[in-house]
């Protein structure tokens, strides 16, 4: 049996509602307490064990050849001539005569 569907729009209502919340000013008192209390010291000596041991460590003396390599090799020569170009530059240097006093 089908269930009849109803759309049905409200609008939902806005409440504006301010409240004052009330301030309190509460200063209790706190209790001091100055407890001494003595810590006991404990003095314990315990003997440290030394242990002593002496492990052989096993030499080797393995001689290997290193193999020596003689190639020759062939070092190209570069005859590189390149004109590199003069250039005759002649600026004049301003002159200035300045007279300060010396005090």
């Amino acid at each position: 049996m089908p269930v009849p569907k109803y759309d049905i729009a409200m609008p939902v209502p806005k409440y504006d509602i301010a409240m004052p919340v009330p301030k309190y000013d509460i200063a209790m008192p706190v209790p001091k307490y100055d407890i001494a209390m003595p810590v006991p010291k404990y003095d314990i000596a315990m003997p440290v064990p030394k242990y002593d041991i002496a492990m052989p460590v096993p030499k080797y003396d393995i001689a290997m050849p290193v193999p020596k390599y003689d190639i020759p090799m062939p070092v190209p020569k570069y005859d590189i001539a390149m004109p590199v170009p003069k250039y005759d530059i002649a600026m004049p240097v301003p002159k200035y005569d300045i007279a300060m006093p010396v005090p």
